[in-house]
């Protein structure tokens, strides 16, 4: 629901996946988003990934600057490197990443369901501080 408000709204959105290339195509086709979406499918290479370096390839295929991005995740590893990478970051825990410490994160919330666009968009204000 969020990348198809987000795609409504003209944000641009990269994903970054770590499943065979076959698989998140297949998966962005299932979910009607394939022509609204830039997919970055990256080689797990790293014991901790995404790295920060895999988010800004994100953000350069999507030509925008990681300060005017938001990655939005599950777990502590993801939402560190995007920091570290200077995107902006949400974070939405699964029950197995939900006793990790995002301290640091934007915004942290109970569910992705509870993540808007415009909630998106709020955090890139330039009255939006960290």
């Amino acid at each position: 629901t969020l990348l198809t408000e987000a795609a409504r709204l003209n944000i641009k959105i990269g994903v970054l996946s770590f499943l065979p290339d076959e698989q998140a195509q297949a998966l962005l086709v299932h979910l009607g988003l394939q022509e609204r979406v830039c997919l970055r499918v990256m080689q797990k290479v790293a014991a901790s990934v995404p790295t920060p370096d895999c988010w800004l390839m994100t953000c350069k295929a999507i030509g925008v600057p990681a300060r005017r991005c938001v990655a939005v995740v599950e777990g502590a590893v993801a939402c560190n490197a995007a920091l570290e990478a200077g995107l902006r970051c949400v974070v939405a825990p699964d029950e197995f990443t939900s006793y990790q410490d995002f301290g640091g994160a934007d915004r942290v919330v109970e569910e992705l369901k509870d993540v808007h666009a415009k909630d998106l968009q709020a955090l890139l204000h330039s009255c939006s501080f960290r």
